[in-house]
């Protein structure tokens, strides 16, 4: 189940729950305010700490990896301001994140994530995000084509010794007219 809260939302949520206050070692909910400020400056190597801690309670072996990004706005302006916003300034807006993780595709855990501050093509950070499930001995790995690069299948086949599944993209040689 996921659920979909502002930070607001989730305070008011966690002071419902006095276990989860005991299990932190907290006395109160932090104002939602403090969260919306520590998940702004928290950095993504927290967060690959969180991971390992996590993956380590599952038993994950020879995991078939599945990896795919996607783009978070960070405020709360809604779809149909964006667009208009966009329209007028001929540009994007500042407030935008780009995140991509590795899954194990029996387990759907998250073994890897990579978090960029800006909009980007999936394929600059497949790389350092494949190289960071290499500890889990993956058997192989399962991509989109925007992942279809020479360097990626090399990666994948030749440096983690496993199978890469991604489609090919549709590459259209124009004939020469000479």
């Amino acid at each position: 189940m996921r659920l979909r809260f502002e930070y607001r939302e989730f305070t008011a949520v966690i002071e419902l729950m006095p276990k989860l206050l005991e299990m932190l070692g907290l006395k109160t909910v932090p104002h939602y305010t403090t969260l919306q400020k520590f998940f702004k400056r928290l950095g993504s190597h927290f967060l690959d700490k969180i991971l390992d801690f996590i993956v380590g309670l599952f038993d994950i072996k020879e995991p078939w990896v599945a990896i795919d990004g996607t783009g978070h706005s960070s405020d709360q302006a809604s779809l149909y301001y964006a667009r208009k916003i966009k329209k007028q300034r001929k540009k994007w807006r500042k407030s935008y994140t780009k995140n991509q993780i590795a899954i194990d595709t029996r387990t759907q855990v998250i073994l890897a994530q990579k978090v960029a501050r800006r909009p980007r093509h999936d394929s600059k950070d497949a790389i350092p995000t494949i190289r960071k499930t290499k500890k889990y001995k993956p058997s192989g790995f399962s991509l989109d084509k925007a992942f279809d690069k020479e360097e990626i299948h090399r990666v994948i086949n030749e440096e983690l010794e496993a199978t890469s599944m991604i489609p090919p993209k549709k590459r259209i040689k124009k004939a020469n007219t000479d």
